[in-house]
């Protein structure tokens, strides 16, 4: 006996269908739906599916192209790398063979050093020998030096000495000279002075001469007065004129 009732989907939908089958919560007609809808969505996956096949097949080839090139170029690079590796051998036996050569000419240059050194060690055993006669020899100069500093400390002792005497004699000759000077200013000016003495003494020879005159016209007169008072006659006198 089958039970009759709403479909659920009445409030979701608004479906007025009636439920026929027991068993089911939804009529036919939404059964029908959902079966087409659950058919659409599996076919929609299958062609989603498909598509993915076809892109992963593309990139399948594509990495199957990428291998086949990267492979490729690795032959290549073995083949550069093996015409490389041939360049470096044949450098390294160019470079081999040529420090092999040095290595000769170093030999060669050694040995020439070695018999060189042994020349220099010979010329340097006689320099030694001269070197050490010439110490002697400067010894002995030395000891003559030593003799010849104390005469030369003896001879500056010497030469101080005399350059203070010589100091102080062109302090004393200094002295002297200003002295001189001194000396003859003052006989200039004793000459000066002596000389106007003279012009006095010559005024006072003529000034006593002018007098010694006076004097004897004054004792004539003081004569003739006496002789006046002795006669008791008055007579004039003559003034003399003092000059």
């Amino acid at each position: 006996m089958s039970r009759q009732g709403p479909c659920s989907n009445n409030k979701l939908t608004g479906c007025q269908g009636i439920i026929s089958q027991r068993g089911n919560i939804i009529c036919d007609a939404c059964v029908e739906i959902r079966k087409n809808i659950t058919k659409s969505r599996r076919d929609q996956d299958v062609d989603e599916l498909v598509q993915k096949n076809i892109e992963l097949e593309k990139e399948l080839t594509c990495l199957y192209q990428q291998h086949n090139e990267i492979l490729k170029n690795t032959s290549q690079t073995e083949l550069e790398l093996k015409s490389q590796l041939i360049k470096i051998q044949e450098n390294c036996d160019e470079k081999l063979s040529e420090q092999q050569l040095q290595i000769k000419l170093l030999e060669i240059k050694n040995k020439e050093a070695e018999d060189t050194s042994a020349k220099l060690l010979i010329d340097n055993n006689s320099l030694r020998d001269e070197l050490n006669k010439k110490l002697l020899e400067l010894k002995k100069e030395k000891n003559d030096n030593s003799k010849q500093v104390i005469y030369n400390a003896q001879m500056e002792k010497e030469k101080y000495r005399l350059s203070e005497i010589l100091t102080k004699s062109r302090i004393d000759n200094q002295n002297l000279i200003k002295e001189r000077e001194t000396y003859e200013m003052t006989h200039s000016q004793l000459k000066i002075d002596n000389q106007k003495i003279n012009l006095d003494n010559n005024r006072l020879k003529e000034a006593n001469i002018k007098l010694l005159d006076q004097n004897e016209d004054l004792v004539k007169e003081n004569a003739m007065l006496s002789k006046m008072n002795e006669d008791h006659i008055p007579k004039p006198t003559k003034k003399i004129q003092k000059k």
